[in-house]
């Protein structure tokens, strides 16, 4: 099983942050990826992380923030946070 945008939503709604209207899965990556386009702080990113470590022990989880410069997927570039995850 993987993470999915619900999952995700019912653990910022715990921690009392909404969900960006705008968010969508990456399937470029081995694993997967999840991009919320909205920057979070470092608190909100490292409970985030714990909370689906434990909801999802197999998987290796990193929740990060990523700054992207314009480049052709992304007109004007843009603030992402992002829930990447691999098999272990």
């Amino acid at each position: 099983m993987e993470p999915t945008i619900r999952e995700i939503k019912v653990l910022l709604n715990s921690m009392e942050e909404k969900l960006p209207k705008l968010h969508y899965n990456d399937r470029r990556v081995e694993g997967g990826r999840i991009k919320l386009i909205k920057m979070y702080n470092e608190n909100v990113l490292l409970n985030l992380e714990n909370k689906l470590k434990v909801l999802f022990p197999k998987l290796e989880i990193k929740v990060y923030n990523w700054d992207s410069s314009p480049n052709k997927y992304a007109r004007f570039g843009g603030v992402y946070t992002c829930v990447s995850w691999k098999r272990v």
